[in-house]
């Protein structure tokens, strides 16, 4: 593992110092708050779940499926791709379509619907990108 990491280390070094390295391809800029980003997203993704899990063993589940459009935080590509996967690995929600100011999200139930929710993932993806 460490002769893996030690090429991966000095395959970014030496494709950085030929300058093959592009933004959209290693989003630099991103790590800093990544990990307390992934911790949340983590947590959120725990939390939906039991919420589907709920709906899927009911006797009677309370579906309610939703398409809505929630405006877009100004995002990088790298933010928007990020933001979108989110919703995406979020039980219950999956990014339909990712616009130049809106993504259009379905959602399983109106409480998964919760579009203020989406609006501050994509303000914990903006804190990541450095945009506040």
């Amino acid at each position: 593992m460490i002769f893996g990491a030690a090429s991966v280390a000095l395959s970014a070094y030496l494709a950085d110092r030929a300058g093959v390295l592009d933004q959209e391809g290693v989003p630099g800029d991103l790590s800093p708050g990544i990990f307390a980003y992934w911790w949340w997203l983590f947590n959120e993704i725990g939390k939906s779940n039991i919420a589907v899990a709920r709906q899927v063993l009911a006797l009677e589940p309370k579906l309610s499926p939703k398409i809505f459009r929630v405006p877009l935080t100004p995002l990088s590509d790298v933010g928007k791709a990020t933001l979108a996967n989110s919703i995406t690995l979020t039980p219950g929600t999956v990014s339909v379509l990712v616009e130049e100011e809106t993504i259009i999200i379905h959602a399983l139930t109106e409480d998964l619907a919760d579009e203020t929710a989406i609006a501050d993932m994509g303000a914990r993806v903006c804190a990541t990108e450095g945009q506040h």
